[in-house]
Protein backbone atom coordinates (compact mmCIF):
# COMPACT_ATOMS: atom_id res chain seq x y z
CA UNK A 1 0.00 0.00 0.00
CA UNK A 2 1.11 3.25 -0.94
CA UNK A 3 0.98 6.39 1.48
CA UNK A 4 1.14 9.85 -0.48
CA UNK A 5 3.98 12.05 0.76
CA UNK A 6 2.62 15.27 2.70
CA UNK A 7 2.40 18.56 0.09
CA UNK A 8 4.80 20.42 1.79
CA UNK A 9 4.14 23.24 -0.27
CA UNK A 10 0.47 22.97 -0.03
CA UNK A 11 1.24 23.00 4.15
CA UNK A 12 3.25 26.34 3.33
CA UNK A 13 0.56 28.01 1.64
CA UNK A 14 -1.89 26.68 4.00
CA UNK A 15 0.36 28.89 7.13
CA UNK A 16 0.93 31.92 4.89
CA UNK A 17 -2.92 32.00 4.15
CA UNK A 18 -3.50 31.65 8.03
CA UNK A 19 -1.03 34.12 9.00
CA UNK A 20 -2.43 36.31 6.81
CA UNK A 21 -5.67 36.00 7.74
CA UNK A 22 -5.09 36.20 11.14
CA UNK A 23 -2.77 39.66 10.13
CA UNK A 24 -6.00 41.03 8.64
CA UNK A 25 -8.10 40.33 11.09
CA UNK A 26 -6.25 42.19 13.79
CA UNK A 27 -5.22 45.06 11.82
CA UNK A 28 -9.18 45.33 11.24
CA UNK A 29 -9.96 45.26 15.18
CA UNK A 30 -6.75 47.56 15.97
CA UNK A 31 -8.66 50.16 13.31
CA UNK A 32 -12.17 49.53 14.36
CA UNK A 33 -10.96 50.48 18.03
CA UNK A 34 -8.70 53.57 16.70
CA UNK A 35 -11.77 54.56 15.08
CA UNK A 36 -13.49 54.50 18.57
CA UNK A 37 -11.04 56.03 20.71
CA UNK A 38 -11.03 58.96 17.66
CA UNK A 39 -14.84 59.58 17.78
CA UNK A 40 -14.74 59.53 21.69
CA UNK A 41 -11.71 62.25 21.61
CA UNK A 42 -13.92 64.37 19.13
CA UNK A 43 -17.25 63.89 21.23
CA UNK A 44 -15.42 64.86 24.47
CA UNK A 45 -13.62 67.90 23.36
CA UNK A 46 -17.53 69.00 21.54
CA UNK A 47 -18.40 68.81 25.10
CA UNK A 48 -15.94 70.07 27.52
CA UNK A 49 -15.12 73.81 27.26
CA UNK A 50 -14.28 75.18 30.40
CA UNK A 51 -13.54 78.43 29.00
CA UNK A 52 -17.11 79.67 27.41
CA UNK A 53 -18.92 81.30 29.68
CA UNK A 54 -16.70 81.93 32.39
CA UNK A 55 -17.38 84.60 34.22
CA UNK A 56 -14.75 84.42 36.84
CA UNK A 57 -12.27 81.95 37.67
CA UNK A 58 -10.13 82.66 41.26
CA UNK A 59 -7.15 80.14 42.05
CA UNK A 60 -7.23 81.15 45.64
CA UNK A 61 -3.24 81.29 45.51
CA UNK A 62 -3.27 83.50 48.49
CA UNK A 63 -4.52 86.41 47.07
CA UNK A 64 -7.81 87.64 45.39
CA UNK A 65 -7.03 87.39 41.56
CA UNK A 66 -9.47 86.75 39.38
CA UNK A 67 -7.62 85.24 36.17
CA UNK A 68 -10.49 85.01 33.91
CA UNK A 69 -10.69 87.83 31.25
CA UNK A 70 -13.18 89.69 32.92
CA UNK A 71 -10.61 90.78 35.61
CA UNK A 72 -12.85 90.90 38.71
CA UNK A 73 -10.27 90.85 41.71
CA UNK A 74 -11.73 91.24 45.33
CA UNK A 75 -9.92 91.95 48.76
CA UNK A 76 -9.12 88.85 51.12
CA UNK A 77 -10.27 89.51 54.92
CA UNK A 78 -8.98 87.07 57.28
CA UNK A 79 -7.23 85.24 54.98
CA UNK A 80 -3.61 83.54 54.45
CA UNK A 81 -2.01 81.36 51.51
CA UNK A 82 -2.37 78.19 52.74
CA UNK A 83 -1.66 74.64 50.79
CA UNK A 84 -4.51 73.37 48.21
CA UNK A 85 -5.59 69.90 48.27
CA UNK A 86 -2.19 68.35 46.14
CA UNK A 87 -0.09 69.12 49.23
CA UNK A 88 1.40 72.61 47.07
CA UNK A 89 1.98 75.46 49.00
CA UNK A 90 0.69 78.86 48.36
CA UNK A 91 -2.02 77.44 46.15
CA UNK A 92 -4.99 77.93 48.27
CA UNK A 93 -6.69 80.65 51.08
CA UNK A 94 -7.31 79.42 54.29
CA UNK A 95 -10.07 81.50 56.51
CA UNK A 96 -10.06 81.89 60.63
CA UNK A 97 -11.98 83.11 63.36
CA UNK A 98 -10.33 86.17 63.77
CA UNK A 99 -12.05 89.41 63.28
CA UNK A 100 -16.02 88.15 62.89
CA UNK A 101 -18.21 86.68 60.16
CA UNK A 102 -18.61 90.14 58.46
CA UNK A 103 -15.08 90.98 58.52
CA UNK A 104 -13.92 87.57 57.01
CA UNK A 105 -13.41 86.10 53.34
CA UNK A 106 -12.89 86.86 49.44
CA UNK A 107 -15.04 89.81 48.51
CA UNK A 108 -15.71 89.46 44.68
CA UNK A 109 -17.21 92.27 43.15
CA UNK A 110 -19.80 90.00 41.51
CA UNK A 111 -23.34 90.10 41.80
CA UNK A 112 -24.54 86.38 40.76
CA UNK A 113 -28.36 86.70 41.62
CA UNK A 114 -30.68 85.63 38.80
CA UNK A 115 -31.08 89.43 37.53
CA UNK A 116 -27.63 89.37 36.33
CA UNK A 117 -27.70 85.26 35.34
CA UNK A 118 -30.82 83.71 34.87
CA UNK A 119 -28.19 80.86 34.45
CA UNK A 120 -25.41 80.30 36.73
CA UNK A 121 -22.85 77.52 37.85
CA UNK A 122 -20.86 77.79 41.15
CA UNK A 123 -17.75 75.26 41.53
CA UNK A 124 -15.25 75.14 44.12
CA UNK A 125 -12.35 72.74 46.16
CA UNK A 126 -13.72 73.13 49.82
CA UNK A 127 -12.12 71.79 53.15
CA UNK A 128 -13.46 73.06 56.77
CA UNK A 129 -12.10 72.62 59.99
CA UNK A 130 -15.49 72.58 61.92
CA UNK A 131 -17.87 69.70 60.97
CA UNK A 132 -20.64 71.53 63.02
CA UNK A 133 -22.63 74.69 63.23
CA UNK A 134 -24.16 76.70 60.21
CA UNK A 135 -21.56 77.83 57.99
CA UNK A 136 -21.72 80.09 54.59
CA UNK A 137 -19.05 78.55 52.31
CA UNK A 138 -19.61 81.03 49.15
CA UNK A 139 -23.20 83.40 49.54
CA UNK A 140 -24.07 86.27 47.88
CA UNK A 141 -25.96 86.72 51.49
CA UNK A 142 -27.27 85.06 54.63
CA UNK A 143 -30.52 84.34 53.54
CA UNK A 144 -31.59 80.76 51.84
CA UNK A 145 -33.28 82.22 48.78
CA UNK A 146 -30.00 83.61 48.30
CA UNK A 147 -27.21 81.86 45.60
CA UNK A 148 -24.01 79.77 47.38
CA UNK A 149 -22.49 76.68 49.21
CA UNK A 150 -23.67 76.15 52.85
CA UNK A 151 -22.93 73.71 55.82
CA UNK A 152 -26.61 72.82 57.63
CA UNK A 153 -28.32 70.88 59.83
CA UNK A 154 -30.88 68.28 58.81
CA UNK A 155 -32.20 65.28 60.75
CA UNK A 156 -29.72 66.40 63.81
CA UNK A 157 -26.51 66.12 61.17
CA UNK A 158 -24.18 68.31 59.11
CA UNK A 159 -24.28 68.21 55.57
CA UNK A 160 -22.71 69.60 52.58
CA UNK A 161 -25.67 71.70 51.22
CA UNK A 162 -26.71 74.53 48.51
CA UNK A 163 -29.35 77.35 49.28
CA UNK A 164 -32.34 76.89 47.21
CA UNK A 165 -34.42 79.41 47.63
CA UNK A 166 -38.54 78.90 48.00
CA UNK A 167 -37.41 75.09 49.14
CA UNK A 168 -34.98 76.18 51.82
CA UNK A 169 -31.80 73.89 51.49
CA UNK A 170 -30.93 71.48 49.33
CA UNK A 171 -28.93 68.72 51.22
CA UNK A 172 -25.64 66.73 50.34
CA UNK A 173 -23.67 64.23 52.38
CA UNK A 174 -22.54 64.54 55.80
CA UNK A 175 -19.53 66.97 56.48
CA UNK A 176 -15.64 65.88 56.93
CA UNK A 177 -12.52 67.63 57.57
CA UNK A 178 -11.66 66.07 54.11
CA UNK A 179 -11.32 68.22 51.18
CA UNK A 180 -14.54 67.58 48.62
CA UNK A 181 -15.22 69.11 45.00
CA UNK A 182 -18.46 70.98 45.24
CA UNK A 183 -20.68 72.16 42.41
CA UNK A 184 -24.26 73.77 42.32
CA UNK A 185 -26.22 75.15 39.40
CA UNK A 186 -28.97 77.12 39.34
CA UNK A 187 -31.89 77.41 36.57
CA UNK A 188 -33.78 80.42 37.47
CA UNK A 189 -36.01 79.91 34.33
CA UNK A 190 -36.94 76.49 35.35
CA UNK A 191 -36.46 76.90 38.96
CA UNK A 192 -34.26 74.20 39.31
CA UNK A 193 -31.24 73.53 41.38
CA UNK A 194 -29.00 70.84 41.05
CA UNK A 195 -25.52 69.85 43.88
CA UNK A 196 -23.08 67.78 43.09
CA UNK A 197 -20.55 66.93 45.96
CA UNK A 198 -17.40 64.81 44.43
CA UNK A 199 -19.34 61.82 42.71
CA UNK A 200 -22.56 62.16 43.74
CA UNK A 201 -25.54 64.21 42.46
CA UNK A 202 -28.55 66.17 44.24
CA UNK A 203 -31.68 67.34 43.08
CA UNK A 204 -34.37 70.31 44.05
CA UNK A 205 -36.67 72.43 42.66
CA UNK A 206 -35.52 76.34 43.66
CA UNK A 207 -36.39 79.86 42.71
CA UNK A 208 -33.92 82.19 43.96
CA UNK A 209 -34.12 85.82 45.00
CA UNK A 210 -31.78 89.01 45.01
CA UNK A 211 -29.12 88.93 47.32
CA UNK A 212 -26.13 91.39 47.92
CA UNK A 213 -23.79 92.36 44.85
CA UNK A 214 -20.82 90.89 46.63
CA UNK A 215 -20.02 87.19 46.64
CA UNK A 216 -17.79 86.35 49.48
CA UNK A 217 -15.85 83.81 49.13
CA UNK A 218 -14.99 81.76 52.17
CA UNK A 219 -16.98 83.15 55.47
CA UNK A 220 -16.29 80.28 57.56
CA UNK A 221 -13.31 78.50 59.44
CA UNK A 222 -11.56 76.10 56.75
CA UNK A 223 -9.84 76.24 52.96
CA UNK A 224 -10.98 77.03 49.94
CA UNK A 225 -9.49 76.30 46.33
CA UNK A 226 -10.21 77.17 42.46
CA UNK A 227 -13.70 78.83 42.32
CA UNK A 228 -15.12 78.77 39.30
CA UNK A 229 -18.58 81.29 38.17
CA UNK A 230 -20.11 80.39 34.72
CA UNK A 231 -22.86 82.06 33.73
CA UNK A 232 -24.61 78.83 31.99
CA UNK A 233 -25.10 75.28 33.08
CA UNK A 234 -22.22 73.05 32.79
CA UNK A 235 -22.48 69.58 31.37
CA UNK A 236 -21.63 66.27 33.63
CA UNK A 237 -18.19 65.55 31.27
CA UNK A 238 -17.34 69.56 32.29
CA UNK A 239 -17.73 68.69 35.77
CA UNK A 240 -15.91 65.46 35.74
CA UNK A 241 -13.04 67.76 34.23
CA UNK A 242 -12.84 70.05 37.29
CA UNK A 243 -13.49 67.02 39.67
CA UNK A 244 -10.54 64.94 38.01
CA UNK A 245 -12.67 61.93 38.33
CA UNK A 246 -16.47 60.10 37.60
CA UNK A 247 -19.51 61.49 38.76
CA UNK A 248 -21.48 58.41 38.66
CA UNK A 249 -23.87 58.04 41.62
CA UNK A 250 -27.57 59.35 40.82
CA UNK A 251 -26.75 60.98 37.72
CA UNK A 252 -30.15 60.42 36.38
CA UNK A 253 -31.15 63.10 38.91
CA UNK A 254 -28.88 65.88 36.83
CA UNK A 255 -31.05 66.52 34.17
CA UNK A 256 -33.52 69.76 33.88
CA UNK A 257 -36.88 69.59 32.12
CA UNK A 258 -38.46 72.95 30.48
CA UNK A 259 -40.89 74.54 32.56
CA UNK A 260 -43.77 74.85 30.69
CA UNK A 261 -44.68 78.61 31.24
CA UNK A 262 -48.84 78.29 31.55
CA UNK A 263 -49.30 81.87 32.20
CA UNK A 264 -47.66 82.39 28.50
CA UNK A 265 -49.53 79.47 26.70
CA UNK A 266 -52.87 81.43 27.84
CA UNK A 267 -51.77 84.43 26.24
CA UNK A 268 -50.66 82.72 23.36
CA UNK A 269 -53.99 81.18 22.63
CA UNK A 270 -55.32 84.85 23.39
CA UNK A 271 -53.97 86.10 20.83
CA UNK A 272 -54.57 83.05 18.33
CA UNK A 273 -58.16 83.34 19.09
CA UNK A 274 -57.78 87.38 18.03
CA UNK A 275 -56.49 86.61 14.77
CA UNK A 276 -58.56 84.02 13.88
CA UNK A 277 -61.11 86.42 14.19
CA UNK A 278 -59.58 89.76 13.08
CA UNK A 279 -63.17 91.64 12.52
CA UNK A 280 -64.85 92.71 15.74
CA UNK A 281 -67.50 95.47 17.36
CA UNK A 282 -66.81 96.92 19.84
CA UNK A 283 -68.39 96.02 23.55
CA UNK A 284 -68.80 99.92 25.09
CA UNK A 285 -68.71 103.18 24.36
CA UNK A 286 -65.97 105.27 24.31
CA UNK A 287 -63.61 102.87 23.24
CA UNK A 288 -60.27 104.29 22.80
CA UNK A 289 -58.03 104.59 19.41
CA UNK A 290 -54.64 105.73 20.01
CA UNK A 291 -52.46 107.57 17.16
CA UNK A 292 -49.38 105.52 18.34
CA UNK A 293 -48.88 102.65 20.12
CA UNK A 294 -48.05 103.25 23.99
CA UNK A 295 -49.43 106.80 23.33
CA UNK A 296 -52.06 108.85 25.33
CA UNK A 297 -53.29 110.51 22.74
CA UNK A 298 -56.43 109.53 21.78
CA UNK A 299 -57.24 109.47 18.41
CA UNK A 300 -60.85 108.48 18.38
CA UNK A 301 -63.57 107.35 20.52
CA UNK A 302 -65.99 104.49 19.33
CA UNK A 303 -69.31 103.66 20.25
CA UNK A 304 -70.48 100.35 21.25
CA UNK A 305 -71.20 97.82 18.28
CA UNK A 306 -68.60 99.88 16.41
CA UNK A 307 -66.62 97.58 13.75
CA UNK A 308 -63.05 97.68 13.89
CA UNK A 309 -60.39 95.24 11.75
CA UNK A 310 -57.32 93.72 13.74
CA UNK A 311 -54.42 94.68 11.09
CA UNK A 312 -51.45 93.71 13.42
CA UNK A 313 -51.17 92.13 16.50
CA UNK A 314 -49.22 92.35 19.49
CA UNK A 315 -49.11 91.11 23.16
CA UNK A 316 -49.10 94.90 24.45
CA UNK A 317 -50.47 97.12 21.79
CA UNK A 318 -52.31 96.41 17.98
CA UNK A 319 -53.13 97.83 15.16
CA UNK A 320 -56.55 98.66 13.93
CA UNK A 321 -58.71 99.62 10.45
CA UNK A 322 -61.76 101.66 12.02
CA UNK A 323 -64.37 103.79 10.37
CA UNK A 324 -64.11 104.28 6.53
CA UNK A 325 -60.14 102.89 6.52
CA UNK A 326 -58.59 105.14 9.13
CA UNK A 327 -56.13 103.39 11.45
CA UNK A 328 -54.76 103.54 14.87
CA UNK A 329 -53.57 101.91 17.73
CA UNK A 330 -55.14 100.04 20.27
CA UNK A 331 -54.31 98.20 23.91
CA UNK A 332 -54.63 94.37 23.16
CA UNK A 333 -56.36 93.83 26.30
CA UNK A 334 -58.64 96.21 25.34
CA UNK A 335 -59.36 93.84 22.78
CA UNK A 336 -59.90 91.02 24.80
CA UNK A 337 -62.14 92.80 27.60
CA UNK A 338 -63.85 94.89 25.46
CA UNK A 339 -64.79 93.55 21.67
CA UNK A 340 -65.96 90.34 20.13
CA UNK A 341 -66.31 88.87 17.28
CA UNK A 342 -68.19 90.65 14.26
CA UNK A 343 -70.98 89.00 12.30
CA UNK A 344 -71.22 89.12 8.35
CA UNK A 345 -68.08 87.84 6.31
CA UNK A 346 -64.98 89.77 6.19
CA UNK A 347 -61.55 89.34 4.42
CA UNK A 348 -58.38 91.46 5.22
CA UNK A 349 -56.39 90.94 1.80
CA UNK A 350 -52.45 91.81 3.22
CA UNK A 351 -50.34 93.25 0.50
CA UNK A 352 -46.56 94.62 0.08
CA UNK A 353 -47.58 97.73 0.65
CA UNK A 354 -50.62 98.03 2.86
CA UNK A 355 -53.69 96.08 3.75
CA UNK A 356 -57.58 96.31 2.85
CA UNK A 357 -61.02 94.66 4.06
CA UNK A 358 -63.37 93.43 2.06
CA UNK A 359 -66.90 92.24 2.63
CA UNK A 360 -66.36 89.03 1.19
CA UNK A 361 -66.03 85.70 1.92
CA UNK A 362 -62.89 83.18 2.36
CA UNK A 363 -64.79 80.75 -0.19
CA UNK A 364 -65.15 83.42 -2.64
CA UNK A 365 -61.51 84.23 -3.03
CA UNK A 366 -60.63 80.68 -2.70
CA UNK A 367 -63.12 80.03 -5.91
CA UNK A 368 -61.62 83.14 -7.96
CA UNK A 369 -58.22 83.05 -7.22
CA UNK A 370 -55.18 81.08 -9.11
CA UNK A 371 -55.69 78.08 -7.12
CA UNK A 372 -51.84 77.00 -7.90
CA UNK A 373 -50.87 80.11 -6.20
CA UNK A 374 -53.19 81.02 -3.65
CA UNK A 375 -53.31 77.98 -1.16
CA UNK A 376 -55.78 77.44 2.06
CA UNK A 377 -53.72 76.72 4.69
CA UNK A 378 -56.84 77.38 7.46
CA UNK A 379 -60.43 77.89 7.75
CA UNK A 380 -59.48 82.13 8.26
CA UNK A 381 -56.09 81.86 5.78
CA UNK A 382 -55.18 81.49 2.21
CA UNK A 383 -51.47 82.24 1.07
CA UNK A 384 -50.14 83.08 -1.96
CA UNK A 385 -46.86 80.00 -2.73
CA UNK A 386 -44.46 83.10 -3.84
CA UNK A 387 -44.04 85.11 -0.73
CA UNK A 388 -44.26 81.93 1.13
CA UNK A 389 -40.52 81.49 2.89
CA UNK A 390 -40.39 78.35 4.75
CA UNK A 391 -42.84 75.63 6.52
CA UNK A 392 -41.88 75.10 10.44
CA UNK A 393 -43.09 73.21 13.61
CA UNK A 394 -45.85 75.42 15.31
CA UNK A 395 -47.01 72.61 18.23
CA UNK A 396 -48.26 69.42 18.80
CA UNK A 397 -48.92 67.96 15.64
CA UNK A 398 -49.50 71.10 13.85
CA UNK A 399 -46.91 73.40 12.03
CA UNK A 400 -46.43 77.68 10.90
CA UNK A 401 -46.12 79.19 7.38
CA UNK A 402 -43.26 81.78 7.39
CA UNK A 403 -43.87 84.72 5.22
CA UNK A 404 -41.09 86.72 3.54
CA UNK A 405 -42.50 89.62 5.34
CA UNK A 406 -41.73 88.03 8.69
CA UNK A 407 -45.81 86.76 9.32
CA UNK A 408 -46.26 83.73 11.18
CA UNK A 409 -49.35 82.01 10.03
CA UNK A 410 -50.82 78.53 11.55
CA UNK A 411 -51.76 75.96 9.35
CA UNK A 412 -54.34 73.52 9.91
CA UNK A 413 -54.06 69.63 9.64
CA UNK A 414 -56.16 69.52 6.54
CA UNK A 415 -54.40 72.77 5.18
CA UNK A 416 -50.90 71.82 5.52
CA UNK A 417 -51.81 68.17 3.57
CA UNK A 418 -53.54 70.94 0.84
CA UNK A 419 -50.33 72.85 1.18
CA UNK A 420 -47.86 69.66 0.94
CA UNK A 421 -49.69 68.28 -1.73
CA UNK A 422 -49.70 71.31 -3.74
CA UNK A 423 -45.57 72.07 -3.63
CA UNK A 424 -45.03 68.23 -3.87
CA UNK A 425 -43.29 68.03 -0.47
Amino acid sequence: MLIPLPDRNLERGICIFYWFETKFILMKKLFTLLLLLFSLLISYSQTVNLDSGLVAYYPMNGKGSDVSTNKKNGPVHTGKAASDRKGVSQSAIQFYAGTGMYKRGLWAPIDISPSSYLKLTLTAWIKTDKTFGHQNLITNGQKENCRGFVIDKDDGEYRWSANSGSDDILYGPLVTTEWVFMAVLYDQPNEAVRLIVNNQVYASRGKMGKGVEILTIGNFEGIIDDVRIYDRLLTIPELEELYEGAINIDTDEFPIKERIDYDKKREEAKLAELWENPVRRTSKSKFRVYDEAKSSNVKAYLEEGDTITILELDENWSKVQYADEKNGFVSTSSLYDSSYPADGDYVTIHTEKDKFLKEKTMKYFEIHLDPARFIRIHRSTIINVDFMDKIEYYDKESYAVLMKDGAKLKASTSGYKVLKDALKL
